[in-house]
């Protein structure tokens, strides 16, 4: 069984984290310990004037091999995560990555609290190395595969059900989630039947998770602090809904902003 880290080592970890400008040597260094049977979890700190930049994170690997990026939204959150990454790099021999906003690097290197050990999913080695020059590509993307259940995080808030019905999804992650809770917390005070659906993996998406929350809703909202990345993916994998961005760049997204969402938006859409 394998252990979450210590707050210590989550601690390290964010010491030791890249910028998102070192993301190509990062991504070399991770494909040669891959090629090396070894792998060791990283931390990669997004600027907060830049957004998350998602898109970035899932095309780190030129070649085109799927990254593991795992996003916390609280300093709690990034313990459990960063044990998650170092599990999954420990057990299946394939690098993750943690990518931590700046705000929050800040609150973790401040504070290297204790923490409770959590249960962290197992993870399966797979070997799949066939002669020909793309044999490692495909034992990696066969390994992300292999273990997609348990690289489908996210945390769920679902509306009462004896409250109000639920026609409505917030979609969120990162630190832009508390903007979310806020707002489904005021949504709900309204009489606004509303789920909240945080992610915690940026890739592999978690598609299913997304699919199954939107189930019988009517309208999804996204919050997220870029220009809409994770948005386009939302309308994807729910075509018959909905899908409102709510967003900013260079800021935090305001809790107001995605109320304003859930009460201004048009119900005979």
């Amino acid at each position: 069984m394998t252990t979450p880290l210590e707050a210590a080592a989550v601690h390290e970890l964010v010491l030791a984290a890249r910028t998102m400008d070192e993301l190509p040597a990062l991504a070399l260094e991770q494909a040669r310990q891959f090629t090396a049977r070894a792998a060791a979890a990283a931390c990669v700190v997004q600027q907060g004037t830049r957004g998350t930049q998602v898109s970035a994170l899932r095309w780190m690997f030129p070649d085109g091999r799927t990254p593991v990026i795992l996003i916390p939204s609280s300093a709690e959150d990034a313990r459990v995560l960063a044990a998650i990454a170092s599990a999954f790099s420990s057990g299946a021999c394939l690098p993750a990555t943690l990518t931590v906003e700046e705000d929050l690097a800040a609150a973790i290197k401040a504070s290297p609290r204790p923490v409770t050990p959590a249960h962290v999913p197992v993870f399966h080695k797979l070997d799949t190395s066939t002669p020909g020059p793309d044999a490692e590509l495909q034992r990696w993307e066969s390994t992300v595969r292999g273990n997609a259940e348990a690289l489908a995080l996210a945390r769920q808030d679902l509306q009462p059900a004896h409250e109000a019905r639920a026609d409505w999804l917030v979609i969120s992650y990162g630190l832009t989630a508390h903007a979310a809770k806020d707002a489904v917390e005021a949504a709900r005070q309204k009489g606004i039947g509303v789920d909240l659906l945080v992610l915690q993996t940026l890739s592999p998406l978690p598609e299913r998770l997304i699919v199954a929350a939107a189930m019988g809703r009517r309208y999804v909202v996204v919050a997220e602090r870029n220009l809409g990345q994770v948005h386009r993916e939302v309308q994807r994998l729910c075509p018959g809904h909905a899908v409102v961005l709510v967003s900013a760049l260079s800021r935090p997204v305001e809790a107001q902003a995605v109320l304003g969402a859930l009460l201004n938006f048009p119900r005979c859409c």
